[in-house]
């Protein structure tokens, strides 16, 4: 497909720079012809016959220059119309071909004006411009075909025979790949051997290496550190944050509000153009004849074509999400980093959001073998404590079937035969015992996440998983603070915990909340007249995620948070969220910029075309230097990086912040 495209994009090229060739011929001839002597009407047959012959010689040189370039204007034109639409394309279409008819009858008749220097340096310059536009929209495949080639071209796979380099394309889940110092990792697993460190700052925006020991998960195309590692693979890369990134820079950008109002201006100014045009061209007509009427309707059709004003909203949304998916954030929905700028809120969710995913597993009651049982039933099951849970407490040949993961209640399932329930306690259908009731208790004031398991109906297990707050934490809710947006904390946990960490962060929060109680909320907030920003990792968080102006996933978080949000935090840096905040308001400060240059420039360039002052090519140049500007101050997007500030870590004030209610 790649390669496709390339050869298609070269033909094109080649195509072009033969056309322009051609057209420095027919200026060269069209000079000659327009020098004094020639010009002069001295009846001289001597200089007939080479006025003839020049014209003949720019028959020969312009015919080719329309058969190349005028094809695809002239298909869109068609498609144009076949939708019941005169666009731009058909316009230059119309004005090319009547200039070129128009030359061509004079040319047999031996008498009158002939047009082809404007005709065939119009048709260069016009396809010159939709070229360079073209490579600036390519900005994002050309992203994703680089993302490709952050893997390694083989992986190292280990197994009784030894060890033997495969295609990326051969590993499956459950292989077992060593991969040494400097090497990248050639698939999403998790550690079996070795200690090192890992760099993915390419794929989550962390800038500082990550340790990993044996039971640590690892994705693909993080460099590996000084020592060997051993993995078992997960998931194929394409599954992971690297697969997510290219999936994500390949696709098409949809429309976003703002470039629908974008593309309704687009068409009124083609109205405009159009009777302008029209206008003009009859004034010029009756003063100088048709052929300066001809030249007026086609340099005002040219400068008014709303290609910079078409380019100006998805050129910028384009380099700012390429510019995001290098520093770690997944912009899925354009229409987010439009809304942002309008947010007033930020709701959290807690466990896996504003704390850690990996937490740290106490066992209060039971013995080894039901809490293994517990723990691999949740391991197995998709929700986000599932990350959590050590991988000693895991068992590799259980026998699971039926796992079902109820959204803020907890996990249900079949172990070797055996029922088995993970979760809240009033969810829990099961016997306590007394053992099992006192060890609850003792838990009841603890700032943790208490997980109640059961086998058959009685309880066996009572876990206590502390989860302590992401590093970037206070420092994100403090910098979100001072943007002016006010956060709150929705979570399903139990008030201990909420309040912990809510606590230490200055926020309003609201516990033990069932996805509906979130989504109930959210919409309450909304109806006050608020634009929320959701946060959240869980299955529980995907219907507040989706109902919220801008809905934010944390990518260690589940399938289904991701799939319901606008945006994807990859890694574990919370303040990619305020890096998030900052991009979208530099994205709309360029969008508009971007918008005031090409009002002002057709304000003045339609002026000048409708009276008269611009030749159709120096029309058409000004058109490819009106996108040209667009490009340019799109493409620094490209570029873009977050200007973080340090803030000391102390709570946000809890002045800021208003009660969280239903």
């Amino acid at each position: 497909m790649a390669s496709d495209g390339r050869g298609a994009r070269g033909l094109l090229e080649a195509r072009l720079v033969f056309a322009a060739f051609l057209t420095m011929g027919v200026m060269t001839f069209t000079t000659l012809l327009y020098g004094h002597d020639l010009l002069a009407d001295g009846g001289e047959t001597g200089l007939a016959l080479v006025r003839d012959a020049g014209r003949l010689a720019l028959v020969f040189f312009a015919l080719p220059v329309l058969a190349l370039l005028a094809p695809p204007l002239a298909d869109g034109a068609w498609r144009d119309a076949r939708q019941g639409h005169l666009r731009m394309d058909g316009l230059i279409v119309v004005a090319v071909s009547a200039a070129f008819a128009l030359s061509l009858t004079n040319t047999w008749r031996g008498t009158g004006e002939v047009y082809f220097e404007s005709a065939t340096m119009v048709l260069v310059l016009v396809t010159l411009g939709r070229r360079l536009e073209a490579r600036a929209r390519e900005a994002g495949r050309d992203a994703a075909e680089a993302v490709a080639r952050e893997l390694p071209e083989s992986a190292h796979r280990v197994d009784d025979q030894g060890t033997t380099d495969v295609a990326l394309d051969e590993l499956r889940i459950g292989d077992v790949c060593d991969v040494h110092p400097g090497e990248t990792t050639p698939a999403d697993g998790i550690v079996v051997e070795g200690r090192g460190t890992l760099i993915a700052a390419h794929l989550t925006g962390e800038s500082v290496p990550r340790a990993v020991e044996p039971g640590d998960t690892v994705v693909a195309g993080a460099v590996n550190g000084a020592s060997t590692l051993r993995v078992r693979i997960t998931a194929p890369w394409t599954d992971g944050p690297l697969g997510r990134i290219r999936d994500l820079l390949a696709s098409p950008l949809g429309l976003s509000p703002r470039q629908r109002r974008i593309d309704r201006v687009a068409r009124a100014l083609a109205a405009v153009a159009i009777t302008v045009a029209v206008v003009a061209a009859t004034i010029q007509g009756q003063r100088h004849g048709i052929g300066a009427g001809l030249s007026v309707a086609l340099s005002v059709l040219l400068v008014a074509c709303p290609c910079a004003l078409g380019l100006a909203v998805p050129l910028a949304d384009r380099a700012m999400r390429v510019a995001l998916a290098r520093h770690g954030l997944l912009v899925r929905d354009g229409a987010a980093l439009e809304t942002i700028p309008h947010c007033d809120r930020v709701v959290f969710d807690k466990t896996g959001t504003l704390t850690q995913t990996h937490g740290r597993w106490t066992t209060a009651f039971g013995n080894a073998h039901h809490v293994r049982d517990v723990a691999t039933l949740i391991a197995h099951s998709g929700h986000v404590l599932a990350q959590s849970v050590p991988a000693t407490l895991r068992r590799e040949q259980a026998d699971l079937e039926d796992v079902e993961s109820i959204p803020g209640c907890g996990v249900i399932g079949r172990i070797d035969g055996k029922r088995v329930m993970a979760g809240q306690r009033d969810w829990v259908d099961a016997e306590f015992d007394d053992d099992a009731a006192a060890a609850l208790h003792a838990l009841a004031a603890a700032p943790s996440t208490v997980i109640v398991g059961a086998v058959d109906g009685a309880v066996v297990a009572v876990i206590s998983v502390d989860h302590p707050l992401r590093a970037t934490a206070v420092r994100t809710v403090r910098s979100l603070g001072e943007r002016g947006l006010t956060a709150s904390l929705l979570s399903g946990d139990r008030k201990a915990s909420v309040d912990a960490v809510a606590a230490s962060l200055g926020l309003a929060s609201r516990s033990q909340c069932s996805p509906d109680d979130k989504l109930e909320t959210v919409r309450a907030m909304q109806a006050a007249g608020h634009r929320i920003i959701m946060v959240g990792d869980g299955v529980n968080d995907a219907p507040v995620l989706r109902a919220a102006d801008v809905g934010v996933a944390m990518g260690s978080g589940t399938a289904a948070a991701r799939l319901g949000a606008d945006v994807e935090i990859l890694g574990d840096d919370l303040q990619l969220l305020d890096d998030l905040v900052e991009a979208a308001g530099t994205l709309t400060r360029s969008v508009r910029g971007n918008l005031a240059w090409t009002i002002a420039y057709n304000a003045v360039a339609l002026t000048a075309a409708a009276t008269g002052q611009l030749s159709p090519p120096l029309a058409a140049a000004a058109m490819i230097v009106s996108s040209a500007v667009v490009a340019w101050r799109s493409g620094r997007l490209l570029g873009w990086t977050a200007a973080r500030t340090t803030h000391d870590v102390a709570p946000a004030p809890a002045a800021r912040l208003e009660p969280v209610t239903p």
